[in-house]
């Protein structure tokens, strides 16, 4: 074979080479391996698992079982109830959250359609109250945290305009609570968060058995 024609034929060879190595490069630069789920899942299992830990916590001392791998049944529908809660033999208006345990009377049940909104963190303030659903076995099925429908903030200004507020809490209220509508929820249980420095513990406010 001519010198000239060897040479030709090689480099020919190696552009050939080079050609497809090329395609092949781009090819995956294209179509990127598909990225896996899991570490996304997982911050959600550990989030929820966070949850749950902490809920027994709080909630074991009171009496409520919280089960492992406790999760709230998602419904289609939601029961909504309006209560009325009531502290005997209390003044109108106090200024401690947790005065004694109130009666609380269902003056009117409704269901309406969809799901109710999840929290994704399990966040507690002294205003705030607690409310569980249990089933006959007082077994956790269900938790929300809302501000305390009795709490009624004041604002006053003194003689040389300074503001202060103050906070006190009504012996009587009415207000509406939305739950799953899980027939299995045999009661309604509320709570007030305290804060003693390290910790929030529960004390009980009323027991609420919806129809």
């Amino acid at each position: 074979m001519k010198p000239n024609l060897k040479r030709i034929l090689i480099a020919a060879l190696i552009m050939a080479v080079s050609i497809s190595a090329g395609a092949g490069y781009l090819g995956r630069g294209q179509n990127p391996p598909p990225q896996s789920a899991k570490p996304a899942q997982s911050g959600e299992d550990s989030r929820a698992a966070l949850i749950i830990s902490e809920l027994a916590a709080l909630l074991t001392p009171a009496g409520v079982q919280v089960v492992a791998g406790f999760q709230v049944q998602e419904t289609d529908t939601f029961r909504q109830v309006r209560v009325h809660w009531a502290e005997a033999g209390r003044e109108k208006l106090g200024v401690n959250a947790e005065q004694g345990v109130g009666t609380l009377t269902v003056k009117q049940s409704s269901r309406g359609a969809g799901g109710l909104p999840r929290r994704r963190s399990l966040e507690l303030a002294e205003t705030e109250v607690l409310i569980v659903g249990v089933d006959k076995n007082a077994r956790l099925l269900w938790w929300h945290a809302m501000t305390d429908p009795r709490l009624l903030r004041a604002e006053t200004v003194n003689a040389s305009g300074e503001i202060s507020g103050r906070v006190s809490y009504l012996s009587q209220v009415d207000f509406s609570i939305a739950y799953p509508d899980d027939p299995a929820i045999k009661e309604l249980r509320l709570y007030h968060p305290e804060w003693n420095g390290k910790e929030f513990r529960l004390t009980s406010l009323g027991v609420l058995t919806v129809p």
